[in-house]
């Protein structure tokens, strides 16, 4: 897990690999890793879903587009939900490969020969989290409802490599038009792992997302993993 900025020196001679923006009509696609001077990568087992943030400068002659040039957000366009593919290495030379999309569009500063925008992208199923609801009645074992939440068409339906703990308890519940991330992290504290005497001396559940996909994992199931 990682939470580091990557610096300009860095970002341009070797941590970016790849930083492919595609339009959401898919006609247009930009490769910007030369132009990134700080990029964030976020994750962490208190948070659902990853993140990245970057800031990039141009001259306004990033995107040729009719046979003249243009800025990124013109050029593309850049608007919102566009794909981002990123390729990069960490401090410690760990690969990262992830697809990203953009979630906010911030211009910092502009003069006649540069413009500074910052963006923050996230998982596609952020995205969906805020378009979607839970609207249905759930019975039976609570990591059976994580999976439910995360791979159903009519909820997250995430493809991503999932690592979910077998859950010892049942909870019903009533979606009650709940976020999917929101009631998934919300199940996290009621769940109980499958192991001798976990009833009453279970710490709880971690719900997070990393590079390699979504994890629902207890706290003593963590333990174990990092022995």
């Amino acid at each position: 897990m990682a939470n580091t900025p990557i610096t300009s020196a860095q970002s341009r001679n070797y941590n970016i690999k790849q930083f492919l923006v595609t339009s959401n009509d898919q006609k247009n696609k930009k490769d910007i890793s030369k132009i990134i001077t700080d990029l964030y990568y976020y994750e962490s087992i208190l948070n659902p879903s990853i993140k990245v943030d970057i800031l990039y400068t141009e001259n306004g002659k990033t995107v040729e587009s009719e046979g003249t040039y243009k800025t990124l957000i013109e050029g593309l366009p850049l608007i919102g939900t566009e794909k981002s593919t990123i390729k990069i290495t960490d401090p410690n030379d760990v690969e990262i490969n992830v697809d990203m999309y953009v979630d906010s569009i911030n211009p910092i500063s502009q003069d006649t020969q540069k413009t500074a925008v910052s963006l923050n992208l996230v998982s596609k199923e952020l995205i969906f989290n805020y378009k979607t609801v839970l609207n249905t009645r759930f019975d039976g074992k609570i990591s059976d409802h994580i999976k439910k939440i995360l791979t159903e068409s009519n909820f997250l339906g995430t493809k991503k490599k999932l690592d979910i703990e077998e859950t010892e308890n049942n909870y019903n519940f009533i979606g009650n038009n709940r976020r999917p991330f929101y009631a998934l992290m919300w199940l996290a504290k009621k769940s109980i792992p499958k192991t001798p005497k976990a009833l009453g001396n279970s710490a709880g559940f971690f719900f997070f997302e990393t590079s390699d996909g979504f994890k629902f994992k207890s706290i003593d199931g963590l333990y174990r993993d990092w022995e």
